[in-house]
């Protein structure tokens, strides 16, 4: 079946449970054929990024991590689409964890490992 976005997709991106960037990975109104795969590469880094109030057990954390020179990150992923067949609207929430490596001076790319994402369990009739 083919979907339609009844909201926009946003990917947001968490470092010691606090929210620091929200990225909008697909508008409302976009549609999906049947069959389809779309996938969403994820940019970060953007002037409207704020800095995550870590508090003392978050700045710690932080410490512990940029020591290691991984850091890791939640991508948590959040839509609504419905079904061409079906007039019901179902979530889409998923979330990704992330390592991501510091890239030591000179280097001029870093490689990033796949992960597997938990996605929550859907509502009825979705």
């Amino acid at each position: 079946m083919s979907v339609k976005n009844t909201k926009p997709m946003d990917a947001e991106y968490k470092f010691d449970g606090q929210p620091f960037e929200r990225i909008q990975l697909a508008d409302k109104g976009d549609k999906l054929g049947p069959g389809k795969t779309v996938v969403h590469r994820l940019s970060s880094g953007s002037e409207g990024a704020i800095v995550p109030a870590l508090g003392n057990a978050g700045a710690q954390e932080y410490r512990k991590e940029s020591a290691k020179g991984t850091f890791e990150v939640e991508v948590a992923i959040a839509g609504e689409v419905r079904y061409t067949a079906r007039l019901t609207k179902c979530k889409i929430e998923a979330t990704c964890p992330l390592k991501l490596q510091l890239a030591p001076p000179g280097t001029t790319s870093v490689a990033f490992q796949k992960v597997k994402c938990k996605l929550t369990k859907p509502e009825k009739n979705c």
